[in-house]
């Protein structure tokens, strides 16, 4: 299955700390080549809150991709990186389910269900 990875931090503090860009990119590279996915892209918000989708640009990008074919689902470490509220992560969830494509946390270890659980 062919993904697209997303990474995001909100503030430099916190790409310092647990949760820098890299290490999200690590886990999210691990996990594809341990699960056989082809990870087709990795698009990052840098320095950027989640609160508003359409703030960010990169995630704009990915959800694109997603729905012009490019890939078959979104990968990310943990899903505070994509979503802030469980309104947005729930919308954006069933919008790629009644398409067909995957949401996958990697951290949480969910996704559609059915697919790699």
């Amino acid at each position: 299955m062919k993904v697209v990875g997303y990474v995001r931090v909100s503030s430099e503090e916190q790409s310092r700390e647990r949760v820098s860009l890299g290490m999200q990119l690590d886990k999210i590279r691990a996990y594809c080549s341990q699960n056989d996915l082809d990870l087709v892209d990795v698009v990052s918000d840098a320095g950027i809150s989640a609160k508003n989708i359409n703030g960010r640009p990169g995630f704009r990008r990915v959800l694109d991709m997603i729905f012009k074919g490019d890939a078959e689902g979104l990968i990310v470490w943990k899903l505070d990186r994509a979503f802030r509220s469980t309104q947005d992560a729930l919308s954006v969830s069933e919008k790629l389910n009644k398409k067909g494509k995957a949401l996958v946390s990697i951290h949480l270890r969910v996704g559609v269900p059915g697919f790699m659980q």
